[in-house]
């Protein structure tokens, strides 16, 4: 009898902590040497989810705000239960410095590439001091998308090297 109790009782208790998750969110942030850079998005939902009304938007170095430059609009779909990798757009096997191209072990799991030249778009250049965030919206209208997740913290600027990283 005890041991259909507790039994009960943990199931009980795992069902009070669930979360009903019905939107998109950062499953993986990656931030690799060189131009390694990408993020995964997973589709906890039962139906495909279109990307084209989301956008990624970078707030550097812990900005409050972000422009059109720092944001890119997503193309594609999402499965149910499945992810999207988007990757940053250096793709060139003779690339070299700061055109050097993502790893192949990168490049086969990308589902969408971006920001190809930094001078035009800079979303994807994150170094680890900037919130990364996924929102439904566009690039011309930040201030009026609606934040979906977000991985760091908007104006918040961790520092670099030894100790640092983002606060409770």
């Amino acid at each position: 009898m005890k041991q259909i109790l507790l039994s009960m009782s943990m199931l009980f208790a795992m069902s009070v902590n669930a979360q009903d998750c019905s939107e998109l969110f950062i499953s993986e942030y990656i931030e690799g040497p060189g131009n390694n850079n990408a993020i995964e998005i997973y589709n906890p939902t039962n139906a495909t989810i279109d990307l084209s009304q989301y956008m990624i938007v970078r707030y550097s170095n812990g900005a409050t705000s972000a422009t059109a430059e720092y944001a890119v609009q997503l193309s594609g779909s999402i499965a149910p239960y499945d992810v999207y990798v988007g990757v940053v757009d250096k793709q060139d096997p003779n690339g070299t410095g700061n055109e050097a191209p993502v790893w192949d072990s990168l490049a086969v799991r990308a589902d969408g590439w971006y920001s190809p030249d930094y001078l035009v778009n800079k979303t994807w250049y994150w170094n680890g001091n900037d919130a990364v965030v996924l929102a439904k919206g566009t690039p011309a209208d930040i201030p009026g998308a609606q934040l979906i997740d977000v991985f760091g913290k908007i104006g918040e600027n961790p520092g670099s090297g030894t100790g640092a990283g983002w606060t409770s």
